[in-house]
């Protein structure tokens, strides 16, 4: 009996590895509480919150090694609360790509609910250091040491962060101006060099001067974003919103979401700066103040700011200037074969009409050539003239050929689209799986070919696949693209796998001429495309509401509030006849995320 008895005995004795730690975490933990009291500045917290990191490291190690059943409790108590939340909506998202009918514009009352809580995080900063100048560790050394050190960690890890986005911000920048000029490998070095140089230089200036000149820019341009998403006119793109199932949908301006997102941002900035100077603001830090650290380091993330904002100002700019909605000019090339007063005059006719104007012998892609020559060589009335167009001086201050270079200037942007659907589509099938793909490159916000996910997936926005919009046509021929989809009333192409290159070029060729015959004043429908070979075409326009039923067809995935007017690609195999049924509500809308919302 005692040889039974004695093995059982030991093994409830002896400790395991899983109560070892957790009785040594709770020891560490016990000991930072009482050892933190004494601590006169944030160097000690610094090394207890080094032992809290490391002692939790281990913990969890031991945890993954062999689960300790309290941890095990706590962690599936933290993923409940968390599918709870994640199942739990308080908005329903969805794109706004049609804009009619008109809805209402409103801001979710949870923005405003975020801007006072950032404000009201910065007060009570401010409010600390009023309380205790010295710093506001004083108080959570007096009171519950371990709470207060996992705060600071976290101000540390954002200071960080911050400090991270100042330096990447201009870093980035400078990259991209030199690429392309410079070599990969010529550019490390020099970039290796700015960043350390720039690093230094904040840093000194951060000893030097008050954080209290970038608090001010911080609430500039916190000012400034909230002040552009008062003045933005309701427009599409945006993002419609409902409270609840039943609510009431409402459409926000996507542009005004850029600028609340830049308001709120500032907040964010602007409280933790303070929680990190509040109580410097009209000095550097000093080396003896209990807070050094967390003041050194706030002022370093502060004084990195400028140049933030500078490359995200640029960015945003670059952005602007290539969004499809605008228009640019188009080029024509004179060729100098003639006297400078004649070319001179030919340059001031071509720049009446809104044109740009080129004199040079060479004829630049996407440019409309014309040469010089006498009245009686000129081409301006020929059917098939050779290019660059022969014109007289005559011909262009008269603007009789001004429709005819109008005309050509379409007709080789269009021609760049076809070649850059070749590169876009056979880039977007290798190794992909999914029903098909969208082509929408009139939207500022979407940047190339976006995948939907196969049937059976995970819900969630298409994934980009292929070489960005950007890449493969220029800037006016996205803008070409924009006229066209936007004056047919097509917000996005779904083209279904399956359906070739050629197949797809007649489809837009079909777009094209009802754009061309109509002027752009008649949207295009399932008759303007019957005809067509081994494909069947279908425009669906979708809006909340609505149950969709679209034949045997294949549906990509969509958001249940989303409005789009929707341009459908399917495949007909074989010649067989396709189900001829279309959505019996038209009223509904598919709309991937694309991004946004």
């Amino acid at each position: 009996m005692r040889l039974l008895f004695a093995p059982r005995l030991r093994v409830r004795l002896t400790p395991t590895g899983g109560r070892l730690a957790t009785v040594a975490y709770l020891l560490t933990l016990a000991v930072l509480e009482l050892t933190g009291r004494g601590a006169t500045s944030d160097l000690h917290d610094l090394l207890a919150g080094s032992l809290f990191l490391f002692a939790t490291a281990v913990l969890l190690a031991q945890h993954r090694r062999q689960p300790l059943p309290w941890l095990s409790w706590l962690f599936a108590r933290v993923r409940r609360l968390g599918g709870r939340l994640a199942g739990w909506k308080m908005y329903h998202l969805g794109t706004d790509l049609r804009g009619i009918p008109v809805l209402p514009d409103r801001l979710p009352g949870l923005v405003w609910g975020l801007a006072g809580g950032l404000a009201a995080l910065a007060g009570v900063a401010e409010l600390l250091w009023a309380i205790a100048p010295t710093g506001w560790r004083t108080l959570g050394t007096r009171t519950l040491y371990t709470p207060y050190l996992v705060g600071v960690l976290f101000v540390w890890l954002a200071l960080i962060g911050l400090v991270a986005a100042g330096v990447a911000g201009p870093v980035y920048l400078l990259d991209r101006r030199l690429r392309g000029r410079v070599r990969a490998a010529d550019r490390r070095p020099a970039m290796t060099l700015a960043l350390l140089g720039y690093l230094l230089f904040a840093a000194a200036v951060s000893v030097v001067l008050p954080a209290v000149l970038m608090l001010g820019l911080v609430l500039l341009v916190t000012a400034a974003g909230f002040g552009y998403a008062a003045t933005v006119p309701a427009g599409r793109p945006g993002v419609l919103w409902r409270a609840g199932a039943d609510g009431v949908v409402h459409s926000v301006p996507a542009r005004r979401l850029v600028g609340v997102a830049v308001g709120l941002a500032g907040l964010a900035v602007f409280a933790l700066l303070l929680a990190a100077c509040g109580g410097r603001l009209v000095y550097p830090p000093r080396a003896a103040d209990p807070m050094a650290i967390t003041g050194q380091l706030g002022g370093l993330a502060a004084w990195l700011l400028p140049g933030l904002l500078v490359a995200a100002t640029l960015e945003l700019l670059a952005q602007r200037k290539h969004d499809p909605a605008n228009r640019t000019p188009p080029t024509a090339t004179v060729h100098p074969n003639g006297r400078s007063a004649e070319v001179e005059a030919a340059v001031r006719a071509v720049r009446r009409w809104g044109w740009r104007a080129d004199v040079t012998p060479a004829v630049g892609a996407g440019e409309v050539g014309v040469a010089l020559v006498a009245p009686e060589r000129s081409e301006a009335t020929e059917f098939d003239p050779r290019w660059p167009l022969a014109v007289s001086v005559d011909d262009l201050l008269n603007g009789t050929v001004r429709e005819r270079l109008q005309r050509r200037d379409e007709v080789q942007l269009r021609r760049q689209v076809f070649r850059g659907l070749a590169v876009l589509l056979k880039r977007a099938s290798r190794g992909q799986s999914g029903g098909g793909v969208w082509f929408a490159p009139h939207w500022w916000f979407n940047g190339g070919l976006l995948r939907d996910r196969p049937a059976g997936s995970k819900p969630g926005p298409p994934r980009r696949v292929g070489p960005a919009f950007a890449r493969v046509y220029s800037l006016r021929t996205i803008q070409h693209l924009h006229a066209v989809l936007r004056a047919v009333a097509v917000d996005l192409v779904f083209v279904e796998d399956g359906v070739s290159r050629k197949q797809f070029d007649r489809v837009l060729r079909a777009v094209f001429e009802l754009y061309d015959v109509h002027g752009g004043e008649r949207p295009a429908e399932d008759r303007h495309f019957l005809g067509l070979p081994r494909v069947r075409v279908m425009v669906h326009e979708y809006a909340p509401g609505a149950a969709n039923r679209a034949g045997t067809f294949r549906q990509p995935k969509f958001d249940d509030l989303t409005r789009a007017r929707v341009l459908h690609v399917f495949r007909d195999d074989d010649g067989v006849p396709a189900d001829e049924r279309v959505p019996h509500d038209i009223s509904w809308e598919p709309s991937p995320a694309l991004g946004v919302g």
